[in-house]
């Protein structure tokens, strides 16, 4: 196509008609990216080439499929031989260490041992192993748990029960050892082998699941095969139609970007140049890129406009026509808009700034004035300031007092203090009005300078007026001619600098209120602190007896548990006979109850003397110290059915820190 237009141009310009070429095979068969033609070509080569991948690709899968289940079929059938073998060793090991305990036979516990060490954990650990290998989260998980946390706690198990069996003869307090034993067993390992085959049958079925899974998938898949095929052909058509749906959009998107641009144009907006390609439609682009590139000063004019160079000489259409006209109308405007704009945005930025000065300097008025005088004489470009804030004289009268002054002659710097209505400043504080003079008399006041003394040529005088209450004026001369910009500046900066002295002197006056309402606060927290004190003693002192009688509570309880757990008769009794601790034995000794016991005479029980219950003696160690002996005694005991019996009792005296208590153990002879 872009061959056959070329032609037809060089015809029209030489006014010949020549004859067409001989085309060649590549007018009707390329492949290439830059030309319509060859795009469309190379992509149904691209569509034929993924739809031979796709076939290919679902053969491969197909052939993956059928090695994955033959390869994991025979990894599940020897899981299955290893989790039922495992069952019967776990078994056989039960069995064996029962007969250890019923027949109380040691040699059963060695033959536990070996087959626990023989057989039990090596086939737990082939079956780890087999599921290791196997492509199956639950399975792993179940095979796992039985060789890592169930045969291990199992063992741990047997191993404290034979434990106890071996040291049967050193227990005491336990009546039946092989009783107790097999109690051990059915609550201990029992529920741990009902678990163990639980999680065995579980195996077993996730193991079966996966075989049948498997084999529903390759049955299905062989089933389904010539249909998945047809399917995979139709999805690689699919794609390839696709494939050139995207190419024809792909040229219809450059079609339309062309429409776009034009459109662009048309409404007045300036799109970018579009790039030129080698491709039929660089013709169309070239020509459009033109009508850009004319349109482009208009661009560069508006940017010129927009980022506030006015002054640039940029002529668009000479100046002439409507659309010249109305152009350099438009930047007339817009230079006014922007000295505007400059205009507000250099008060704002004046407001952020004294007001960060009067933030800074609230504590000290003298110092907030001095600063503030030079800093708006440098912003506003002014040589004299003065601010006069409303002070009170000696003898309680107002008046304006120089707080701060910038370029002040020495005359009128000497006079400070101005009253109420005397000239110029005091008359703007009583009226609270501004006052702007252009004509001022020439002994009013001098600028002092550098080069000497020179009259101002305007003076702004503006009141401090802050919630209808006026505290001072400022005073502002000039040499030169101060414009309206500057004036509605320095009111705006005045109610600012009002606000603040009206803060500092509420701060002034809330800081004496503070200062005497401190000093009443701080003698009744004094008088608070020293009753705080009394009570924290006496909190001290309740939780210190709470916690001796908690500790005291507690080993009596402690005591209580260890005497129960004796089986003879353990008793705690005072110098006057009075029982203080007994245990449960002597319930089944006595038939008493431990209540009935507490805090009677100990004489219920034994027929003898107080004082033949207390007699001690004593031994001298070889280091000389003096050692207490138990005693041991037989006496005539009284049952609470009247039955007497005679008891053998083992004293020993205690002293504590107030009193000496006796432990005695009874035991029925």
């Amino acid at each position: 196509m872009q061959e056959q237009s070329t032609i037809h141009v060089a015809d029209v310009r030489d006014g010949t008609q020549q004859k067409p070429k001989k085309k060649s095979i590549s007018y009707y068969f390329r492949i290439d990216f830059e030309t319509i033609q060859g795009r469309l070509t190379a992509g149904f080569l691209s569509m034929a080439l993924i739809s031979f991948v796709l076939i290919q690709g679902a053969n491969y899968r197909w052939r993956q499929q059928i090695e994955n289940r033959n390869t994991l079929l025979y990894k599940l059938y020897p899981l299955e031989i290893h989790a039922l073998r495992l069952l019967d060793e776990v078994r056989e090991a039960e069995n064996v260490f029962e007969k250890a305990l019923l027949f109380d036979n040691k040699d059963y516990l060695r033959e536990f041992e070996n087959r626990w060490q023989g057989r039990v954990l090596p086939v737990a650990e082939a079956l780890k192993k087999t599921a290791t290998n196997i492509q199956d989260g639950e399975v792993k998980t179940l095979a796992n748990s039985i060789s890592d946390v169930l045969l291990k706690h199992m063992k741990q198990e047997y191993e404290r029960i034979r434990e106890i069996y071996e040291r049967k003869e050193d227990l005491q307090g336990i009546t039946s050892i092989r009783s107790y034993l097999q109690e051990e067993v059915q609550n201990r390992i029992v529920p741990l082998s009902a678990r163990f085959k639980e999680t065995v049958e579980r195996l077993l079925r996730e193991k079966q699941a996966l075989v049948a899974s498997y084999e529903s998938a390759y049955l299905s898949l062989d089933r389904w095969r010539p249909w998945v095929i047809v399917l995979e052909f139709a999805i690689a058509v699919a794609v390839a139609a696709t494939i050139g749906s995207l190419l024809i959009i792909s040229i219809l998107v450059r079609i339309r970007t062309l429409r776009d641009q034009i459109l662009t144009l048309a409404k007045g907006d300036l799109p970018p140049p579009l790039p030129e390609s080698k491709d039929e439609l660089n013709t169309l682009i070239r020509a459009l890129n033109q009508v850009v590139e004319g349109l482009s000063k208009i661009k560069t004019f508006a940017q010129e406009v927009g980022s506030g160079r006015f002054d640039t000489d940029i002529s668009v259409f000479e100046r002439e026509g409507d659309l010249g006209r109305s152009l350099e109308e438009m930047k007339q405007q817009l230079k006014l808009v922007y000295e505007e704009e400059q205009k507000r945005a250099w008060a704002s930025e004046g407001l952020a700034q004294f007001s960060r000065i009067l933030r800074e300097n609230q504590d000290d008025l003298e110092a907030l004035s001095r600063r503030f005088v030079s800093n708006l004489s440098r912003y506003v470009g002014v040589e004299q300031v003065g601010i006069f804030l409303l002070e009170e004289a000696q003898d309680g009268e107002p008046l304006l007092q120089l707080k701060g002054a910038f370029a002040y002659s020495k005359h009128k710097a000497i006079h400070k203090e101005i009253a109420i209505g005397e000239g110029l400043v005091g008359q703007v504080f009583l009226e609270a009005k501004s006052l702007h003079i252009t004509e001022l008399p020439e002994d009013y006041l001098k600028v002092v300078t550098g080069m000497g003394a020179a009259p101002p040529r305007e003076l702004f005088l503006v009141p401090l007026v802050y919630n209808e209450e006026c505290f001072g004026v400022i005073e502002v001369a000039s040499l030169h001619h101060i414009p309206e910009y500057k004036v509605k500046f320095i009111e705006e900066v005045a109610k600012v600098l009002a606000s603040t002295v009206s803060s500092v002197r509420a701060g002034e006056r809330t800081r004496l209120l503070l200062e005497e309402s401190r000093r009443k606060t701080e003698e009744i927290l004094e008088q608070e602190a020293l009753l705080r004190q009394n009570a924290e003693e006496l909190r001290a002192a309740q939780e210190e007896l709470e916690s001796r009688l908690n500790r005291t509570r507690r080993e009596l309880h402690q005591m209580q548990l260890i005497m129960d757990s004796i089986a003879d008769v353990v008793m705690v009794y005072d110098e006057r006979g009075g029982i203080r601790m007994v245990n449960r034995a002597v319930e089944d000794t006595f038939g008493y109850l431990q209540s009935d016991l507490i805090s009677s005479s100990i004489r219920m029980l034994i027929n003898a003397p107080i004082e033949e219950l207390k007699e001690v003696e004593y031994i001298t160690s070889r280091d000389g110290e003096r050692l207490m002996l138990s005693k041991y005694k037989v006496f005539k005991a009284t049952r609470r059915d009247g039955i007497e019996v005679e008891v053998q009792m083992a004293y020993q005296a205690i002293d504590m820190e107030r009193e000496r208590l006796y432990v005695a153990t009874i035991r029925p002879l």
